[in-house]
């Protein structure tokens, strides 16, 4: 598991209960690799127009609603 899994797993595992399921934490992971999506589409390119910034963003929710929908990942 590389360091980065390694962080994300320890993040969560220590806001939730010993009993936590796998499929929570599979979610978890889901979730966090949707906002990566969003996060994505918030950064501003310098010297960009105004219709490649509005294309990045609508790319990145719709990345963002892929990913949840491909899982079955709720908000």
């Amino acid at each position: 598991m590389n360091e980065r899994i390694e962080s994300v797993a320890n993040e969560f595992f220590t806001m939730m209960p010993d009993n936590v399921e796998l499929t929570e934490y599979t979610h978890y992971i889901v979730r966090m690799c949707a906002a990566i999506c969003k996060a994505v589409g918030a950064d501003q390119v310098d010297n960009a127009s105004l219709d490649y910034h509005l294309g990045r963003e609508m790319g990145a929710e719709a990345c963002h609603n892929l990913i949840r929908k491909h899982f079955g990942v709720e908000e």
